[in-house]
């Protein structure tokens, strides 16, 4: 097949990541697969086989939407895709302007969490603009359906990650790397830096770790506007040589490999990678029950959940998990073979080339 996908940009970010490795794993099963997005660092990490069309602008005000609807109307043309696939409810929306007289389906994913007013926002210019929206949980897209999408569009492809690299390294090496104590339990969280990520909580949280297990150490991966807070909290708490910001990494495998626990404390999720990509690598996983996340993690199985916003509560599971290292393994193992089956980037790339194939059918005998 023929497929484009489309979306605001290449930023480093989970929507991205997906659209990124989705459009590989496409390709390298031998199907045209072209991107259509604004620039962004994630561009050098399209495959060689993956078509790369350059946007001229993003699609969130009005100017630039009509300059990018204008623009991939020859994108359409060119590519001549048998499918669209929009990574957001805007880059549905300007696909759909953008389509005219072609005769070809739009398929929208949906990854965010939205809350309040823009739900109801989400649902209704998914509906309008595309033909087939697809939730990456059951949680955001009943959701969606509940705030305006019509039923018979809304499919759920769970998201799913590549199998975690052979380690180069041994978890002793990776720890020299971070300058981390061999014997010291460590924490790991990954994810844009964002209040509702709700690392804040995560340090409160830390600081009561850190009282029952002195060479305790935290490591935040990503980078965000609400960097300078967490900075701000990591110094009240008196714990800048115990928590370590380190940016943007492109190496969370080496961060897994090095980390006893994976902890991402969200308010709100839809299907987080950082979590499946920790289940796949068989790191206990201790997370809020938020969105998709307890289709995922069974509690005391496949991980650990707790509530959102907690950060008692998330001390005292996190120290429970570290004191029993037993059930970490336990529960490592069974993540990781739950994400084997169900989390692989292969399986998500088969169901949507099933949905793709069933989309272009059902839109030609719509138009019949």
């Amino acid at each position: 097949m023929n497929i484009l996908l489309v979306t605001n940009q290449l930023a480093v970010g989970g929507a991205e990541s997906f659209l990124v490795r989705l459009a590989g794993e496409l390709s390298r099963r031998g199907h045209l697969v072209g991107v259509a997005a604004l620039d962004g660092e994630l561009v050098v990490a399209l495959a060689p086989s993956v078509r790369y069309y350059r946007a001229p602008a993003r699609p969130d005000r009005a100017i630039g939407f009509l300059r990018l609807a204008e623009w991939l109307h020859g994108v359409i043309r060119a590519h001549a895709p048998h499918v669209i696939h929009a990574n957001s409810s805007t880059s549905a929306a300007a696909s759909w302007l953008a389509r005219g007289m072609f005769r070809v389906p739009i398929v929208a994913s949906a990854h965010g969490a939205w809350y309040g007013a823009r739900r109801h926002v989400a649902a209704r210019l998914y509906g309008a603009f595309s033909d087939v929206v697809v939730g990456c949980s059951q949680n955001l897209t009943d959701d969606l359906v509940a705030c305006g999408l019509p039923r018979h569009k809304a499919r759920v492809v769970l998201n799913g990650v590549p199998r975690p690299d052979v380690p180069g390294e041994s978890r002793s090496a990776a720890r020299r790397e971070l300058g981390i104590a061999a014997n010291a339990p460590v924490i790991l969280t990954v994810a844009r830096l964002d209040p509702m990520k709700g690392q804040d909580v995560l340090m409160r949280a830390f600081a009561e770790v850190r009282r029952a297990q002195p060479q305790a150490r935290l490591l935040v991966a990503g980078e965000g506007d609400f960097r300078s807070k967490l900075e701000v909290v990591r110094s009240d708490l008196g714990l800048e040589a115990a928590i370590s910001l380190l940016g943007f990494r492109a190496d969370v495998n080496r961060l897994l490999t090095a980390s006893d626990i994976f902890c991402l404390p969200s308010f709100h999720e839809g299907l987080p990678l950082a979590v499946c990509e920790a289940m796949a690598a068989g790191c206990p996983v201790v997370v809020t029950s938020v969105g998709g996340v307890p289709e995922v993690v069974r509690d005391d199985v496949t991980g650990w959940l707790v509530a959102p916003r907690d950060a008692a509560a998330l001390a005292g599971r996190l120290l429970s998990a570290l004191t029993n290292p037993v059930a970490r393994a336990r529960v490592g193992e069974a993540a990781r073979l739950h994400a084997e089956r169900f989390l692989s980037l292969e399986h998500m790339a088969t169901e949507f080339e099933t949905l793709y194939s069933h989309s272009a059918v059902h839109f030609a005998e719509a138009l019949a």
